[in-house]
């Protein structure tokens, strides 16, 4: 059970969208009910505030979100990105 939860954390934590329990049961090839029992694990361990983030249910799915009192400081993250434009959008300017 311990290689199932690390596999479903790496799938959440790599997708760029909520990943549904349909979707994470057919990439692991697992019957819904087993891929359910992780998840809540999940929610329970992550649920513990010891972490920077959690386990969310979103859209249908689960994904990884942060704390929100964390927000004044990831904001100095995206602050410190330049601006980058795509081939596409550089060409329409």
């Amino acid at each position: 059970m311990d290689e199932l939860k690390k596999i479903v954390e790496a799938y959440i934590f790599a997708a760029e969208n909520p990943l549904s329990l349909d979707r994470l049961a057919i990439l692991l090839e697992k019957p819904r009910g087993e891929v359910r029992v992780v998840i809540d694990q999940l929610l329970i361990q992550y649920a513990s505030g010891k972490a920077g983030f959690y386990l969310a249910q979103i859209a249908g799915g689960y994904q990884f979100r942060t704390d929100a009192e964390l927000a004044p400081w990831l904001r100095k993250l995206s602050k410190e990105r330049p601006l980058r434009f795509s081939q596409a959008a550089m060409e329409t300017l």
